[in-house]
């Protein structure tokens, strides 16, 4: 069982994509395991993502379609799942949670944006903080400002979540 999956959902981001999986996987110090779903990305960017993850030496499992079965998985710790609908980015986080589910089996799930660089140990910490079957998500704050806009967290099966608007 994995204690960590982290969701990172690419649209044109490349490389971006790639170092926040990669960074926040470090972060976690652990057992984490990383699904990037590639939202139907323009101009062939999941090729892109491929390469960036190919030149860093990172394996990884590419699945072409959306469903990722375990019988399927060859134990690489970073899946790229292909969807062929961009189903914007709640859909995309949907398909990576589904993937993560069925591949690795999460005691806690953490959605990272693709521009997004992980602190060390910040995983290490919110993996520690939250109980089993934790979801875990972006803090949105208004652009320019302190103001709180929505922060996402609750349970995987009983879902809680706190919207300030």
């Amino acid at each position: 069982m994995t204690d960590v999956a982290i969701i990172v959902v690419n649209y044109g981001t490349g490389s971006q994509a790639v170092e926040a999986a990669i960074s926040a996987r470090a972060s976690c110090r652990g057992n984490a395991k990383v699904v990037i779903v590639d939202n139907n990305s323009p101009s062939n960017g999941i090729d892109l993502v491929i390469k960036c993850l190919k030149d860093k030496d990172v394996p990884f499992y590419l699945h072409e379609d959306e469903k990722t079965k375990r019988e399927n998985y060859n134990e690489q710790d970073i899946i790229l799942l292909r969807s062929v609908i961009n189903k914007g980015f709640g859909g995309g986080c949907n398909l990576g949670a589904e993937a993560a589910f069925d591949v690795f089996g999460p005691d806690k799930l953490w959605f990272v944006n693709p521009d997004t660089i992980s602190a060390p140990r910040c995983g290490a910490v919110l993996a520690s903080s939250c109980c089993e079957g934790s979801v875990v998500g972006p803090a949105i704050f208004a652009e320019g400002t302190t103001k709180l806009n929505a922060l996402a967290v609750g349970k995987v099966r009983d879902w809680l979540a706190r919207v300030d608007w």
